[in-house]
């Protein structure tokens, strides 16, 4: 019964349901010859299963309705299977909590009968059932949980709970929502304090197939949630489909006054392939500014695959607050826009700052004018920007922030000759509160191995002159 952890999940869900129906201890055995990061999917085959086949396990209970008992002792089932295993190998390493609590907190929405509230009676099960299976319980249910939208019944689904105020989490969408949204697309991240009032922490959104429908959805959302509690907002999606969202929802993106953190990232077709009769890129550039500059409270803000070449200025010019951390990964910076960065005020809070995937080579001025200003930095990622070895030199001796542990500036491939790697390792020992170094290359290709035990060599040897037995090399 043993599996690879190649298999799809089709079969996966196949055998655990089949071990369901046979029995627990059937199913004890499957698990156990499973590895370890494909135990979820357990759960989820156990949670989803369909109605027919819901009916064959599902048992009267004086407190739940046939289907509310049937999803119940499924997932009760597939829980007492884990905990039996708990102490044995490979599975004693394994924090029980991480996959148990998703499962049971899924089951007031799954348990729920459609366009029915949920019953006082289910969420007492809910409770009793946590607390029994978490160790960790204290007495708050202040996990940051998720569930995914298309595991839940069709539109229209509202929910209330029956305690202190509503689940906020509402779509007015009247087809499937699988059809819309795919599973891994869209992730409710839910902070939930003594089973009050859902309140959503995080909202990611994929919009590769953007359309008036998903709007409709994504504004109900936006209309019923605790807006001051929705402080990390996620958008992914390909260019013009972004490009797109930003000006159908541009007012109810402004609304979101209290955004800490914004994440913002592109694929596909770039901007300028919009249809004739869609708005055009700088128009669609100019809403995306006037909505930054609404965020009051944004710190923290990711950019990936957005082409910002020459406008670095006026997404972080737009900002009111100085940032606290920044990423920008293959956003095609240049000249002008490092030096902007090198000069803008958020250098002075910045205490993350990684410039990946982008093309580097030439601006290593630029770039160490930026590092010897940002005297709150404690972390520098410069991942695959291709800088040659004169300027990761320039860079390594122009960093003064006291407060720096990880610096990051490797190529997936890039063969520096051994003295090279030993200037810049001896740069690194000269900064006293470095702790991590990632300098040598990701990928060594097979004859170049002997290379790698030399270079080993040669820079512990510094580390060793250096007395710099804190700082851990990455080879």
């Amino acid at each position: 019964m043993s599996r690879s952890s190649s298999q799809e999940p089709r079969i996966l869900s196949q055998m655990c349901m089949e071990a369901i129906l046979d029995d627990v201890a059937v199913l004890q055995t499957a698990v156990e010859q499973l590895p370890s990061r494909l135990h979820a999917m357990l759960f989820t085959a156990a949670i989803t299963a369909p109605p027919d086949l819901q009916a064959e396990t599902s048992t009267r209970t004086s407190c739940c309705t046939k289907q509310e008992g049937g999803r119940l002792s499924l997932v009760e089932m597939i829980v007492e299977g884990f905990l039996g295993l708990k102490a044995s190998s490979p599975l004693r390493t394994i924090d029980f909590s991480d996959i148990v609590a998703p499962a049971i907190f899924q089951l007031p929405l799954l348990a729920l009968p459609r366009n029915e509230m949920f019953s006082d009676a289910v969420l007492d099960r809910v409770e009793k059932t946590y607390k029994k299976y978490v160790t960790n319980f204290d007495g708050t249910f202040d996990s940051i949980l998720s569930w995914k939208l298309d595991q839940l019944y069709h539109s229209p689904i509202k929910c209330d709970l029956k305690t202190t105020g509503p689940i906020d989490v509402y779509t007015d969408c009247r087809v499937d929502i699988a059809e819309l949204l795919s599973m891994d697309d869209v992730i409710l991240g839910l902070a939930v304090q003594d089973m009050g009032p859902f309140n959503i922490k995080i909202c990611k959104l994929d919009v590769n197939n953007y359309h008036q429908r998903e709007a409709n959805s994504f504004r109900w959302l936006i209309s019923n949630v605790d807006q001051q509690a929705l402080r990390n907002l996620a958008i992914f999606g390909k260019r013009k489909s972004v490009g797109l969202l930003f000006w159908d929802l541009y007012d109810d993106l402004k609304q979101l006054r209290h955004l800490e953190v914004f994440s913002l990232a592109t694929s596909g077709p770039k901007m300028n392939s919009l249809s004739e009769d869609d708005p055009a890129p700088s128009a669609i550039l100019s809403r995306t500014v006037d909505v930054l500059a609404g965020w009051e409270w944004l710190q923290e803000v990711y950019l990936s695959h957005i082409i910002l070449t020459g406008q670095l200025s006026h997404w972080l010019g737009a900002l009111k607050l100085p940032l606290s951390k920044l990423s920008l990964y293959n956003t095609g910076l240049d000249a002008d826009d490092m030096t902007y960065l090198s000069e803008c005020r958020h250098l002075a809070t910045i205490t993350e700052l990684a410039i990946q995937h982008n093309n580097l080579r030439g601006l290593g001025h630029e770039l160490s004018a930026l590092v010897s200003r940002a005297r709150a930095l404690r972390q520098l990622h410069l991942k695959e920007t291709q800088l040659m070895l004169h300027e990761k030199t320039a860079v390594m001796s122009a960093l003064t922030s006291p407060h720096v542990r990880v610096v990051i500036m490797h190529e997936d491939e890039d063969m520096i000759s051994t003295s090279g790697y030993e200037t810049l390792v001896q740069l690194a020992c000269t900064v006293e509160s470095l702790r991590e170094f990632y300098v040598f290359p990701f990928n060594y290709r097979p004859f170049e191995i002997f290379y790698r035990h030399a270079v080993q060599e040669a820079t512990q040897e510094i580390l060793a002159a250096h007395d710099r037995t804190n700082l851990q090399l990455y080879y």
